[in-house]
């Protein structure tokens, strides 16, 4: 599947003006040659909605995880990006909740594009939510 380098503005519904309004682009993300139809889109759209969707995700992981991850998680990025992968394999519930939190700002086009790599896009997401929790605890820790 080939994705343009850039989003297609033409057609759009209402709602997918103000889904797309919400996100900022990122511009230092540059594209390499041979980036695949997946890459593109994790960076045209998966990665602006993380960035949009930031705080939510992190309320929503906060409430949800045992306090000792917040409390006494120390300053070790890696044991922290640890327990947030381990809590998120084991939380199905909390996992598909915070996958729902970034698929909700996705336009119908796009969500259609993400079915299509499912599989590939489901991992990247799960990969940078991890990620995205663990500077945010990080960044918090005593």
């Amino acid at each position: 599947m080939d994705l343009p380098r850039k989003m297609e503005t033409d057609n759009l519904t209402e709602r997918e003006i103000a889904l797309r309004s919400l996100r900022k682009p990122i511009p230092s993300l540059s594209f390499a040659d041979d980036a695949s139809a997946a890459e593109i889109f994790q960076n045209q759209v998966l990665r602006p909605i993380l960035a949009c969707q930031h705080k939510t995700i992190h309320q929503i992981f906060v409430r949800s995880c045992p306090p000792s991850l917040t409390t006494s998680a120390g300053s070790n990025r890696n044991e922290i990006l640890g327990q947030v992968k381990l809590l998120l394999s084991r939380h199905p519930s909390l996992k598909n909740t915070l996958l729902g939190v970034v698929l909700g700002l996705c336009t119908s086009d796009e969500l259609a594009t993400f079915y299509a790599m499912e599989n590939e896009l489901t991992k990247r997401i799960r990969s940078m939510l991890a990620v995205r929790i663990t500077d945010a605890l990080h960044d918090q820790a005593p």
